[in-house]
């Protein structure tokens, strides 16, 4: 006679014992093989990449640990020439940190000639350490304060330029969001350059 198996009881109550939460964990387990050899700067496998910082001072930055130094200079955003053409950089690229500062940087180059002209402009990062007693309108030059004339007025408006650092890292700077008021957290091996607001513009 074949005897048919019975329905489930339902689940029984948690055991007890008398051991302690840390008496329960087993013992260590074996030493692991030892993990293939990472890569170093004296191998051909490391690309060594290059980030602009500006401060939007007058001070300049000091690269971040583990970077290193390749210059100084003027935060440089646009500049637009009387031919039409105009040309910007993504702040994060080195090239928007000019290592001298003119009100034109430009020079048009034809086949035979190379000029300055009159009426090509520039745009830099501006500094935004403003004095408290002060508002942007009248801390800020005005435009008709610096009508082009016969010597160059760099020196005049350098004050008033952001200054940025170039800077060497053998790894990747990458930003992180948190969708949060909170500041978000660093991966493992990870290290921190600045913490700040984001913005999507």
């Amino acid at each position: 006679r074949r005897v048919r198996e019975g329905l489930c009881g339902e689940v029984g109550l948690p055991g007890q014992t008398d051991k302690s939460p840390a008496e329960l964990v087993g013992e260590r387990g074996d030493q692991g093989e030892q993990g293939v050899q990472g890569n170093t700067l004296d191998t051909e496998y490391t690309q060594m990449q290059t980030y602009a910082f500006h401060s939007q001072t007058n001070k300049h930055w000091t690269c971040p640990s583990g970077m290193t130094e390749i210059r100084k200079g003027f935060s440089f955003l646009y500049f637009d020439s009387s031919s039409g053409s105009g040309h910007g950089v993504p702040l994060s690229n080195p090239g928007s940190c000019m290592a001298t500062f003119s009100i034109q940087p430009i020079m048009e180059c034809t086949t035979y000639t190379c000029e300055v002209k009159g009426d090509d402009s520039s745009l830099w990062m501006p500094v935004g350490d403003i004095p408290d007693n002060m508002t942007a309108s009248e801390y800020y030059p005005r435009r008709s304060d610096y009508r082009l004339r016969d010597n160059d007025q760099s020196e005049e408006v350098k004050k008033f330029i952001s200054r940025c650092t170039v800077c060497e890292s053998p790894s990747t700077v990458m930003a992180i969001h948190s969708f949060t008021s909170e500041v978000p957290g660093v991966r493992r091996n990870g290290g921190v350059v600045d913490r700040v607001q984001s913005h999507d513009g």
